[in-house]
């Protein structure tokens, strides 16, 4: 993940709105280890709020659309993964390596 500070922004600006945001991972990690750290703490926000973060097989629509992962980490505001309140997320896993490529951050539908 070469820029974690630019990747941060890019998400914090992108998921203020009610629409799916779907990230290519520029390195893919392993499907059963812990997703690292500037996108472990993304899901953790969703995690920790009441969503839900699946596994499943790729997103083909949108896969090779955003590689911007690499730049998930950093500072910020106080809250700086509050933006992940309002989703879900499903990782997207490579059948034949078993890792995962791609994260899809999903409006949740009833937030209360």
């Amino acid at each position: 993940m070469t820029d974690p500070a630019r990747l941060d922004r890019s998400l914090r600006s992108r998921l203020r709105g009610n629409r799916t945001v779907v990230v290519d991972l520029e390195t893919p990690y392993p499907a059963n280890k812990e997703a690292p750290a500037p996108l472990g703490a993304w899901l953790n926000e969703i995690k920790q709020s009441g969503g839900e973060v699946t596994i499943s097989s790729y997103c083909n629509n949108s896969r090779g659309f955003g590689s911007f992962l690499a730049k998930i980490f950093g500072g910020g505001p106080a809250e700086p993964y509050r933006a992940a309140r309002r989703y879900d997320a499903t990782l997207y896993v490579d059948a034949v390596d078993q890792a995962v490529t791609q994260v899809a951050f999903i409006p949740r539908k009833a937030i209360q």
